[in-house]
């Protein structure tokens, strides 16, 4: 997936008009960048912690710039930088990228998690997100006592 060139948001930020708080039940928001995965968790507990974790495999045919998001309910909760400049014309960028993020105090009920991508490399360049791209999101409980 060949993702177009952007600007930086982030932690904390809300995502575009319509972001949403991370309060309440739902939320909207656009995406920063391009959306490598967009999914609905349905939370179960109020006092519970959400992790989310995700890795890519991120290309491009020379130098490596851009960011990776995490945002939940439309608010950045997570950013990953990626610069990697390469010296040589000819070479090719090419890295795995992993970053997790823990988001406590959001109530009970579906919430929208967003794993997304943003090229912010000069505008005649592009990256891509190859194939295998993953997200895993995990309600941690509190432990009884």
């Amino acid at each position: 997936m060949a993702l177009p060139v952007g600007e930086e948001p982030d932690i904390g930020e809300p995502v575009g008009p319509g972001g949403g708080g991370g309060g309440g039940s739902g939320g909207g928001g656009a995406i920063v960048g391009t959306a490598i995965h967009d999914v609905t968790f349905t939370k179960q507990d109020a006092g519970s912690t959400l992790k989310v974790l995700v890795f890519a495999n991120v290309s491009s045919g020379d130098d490596l710039k851009g960011m990776g998001y995490i945002a939940i309910d439309g608010i950045i909760v997570s950013v990953c930088p990626l610069n990697l400049s390469l010296v040589d014309k000819s070479s090719r960028g090419e890295c795995p990228i992993t970053f997790f993020a823990y988001a406590e105090g959001l109530a009970a009920g579906d919430r929208r998690v967003v794993f997304s991508f943003l090229n912010n490399r000069e505008r005649d360049s592009s990256i891509t997100i190859r194939r295998g791209a993953t997200i895993e999101i995990t309600e941690l409980k509190s432990a009884a006592l």
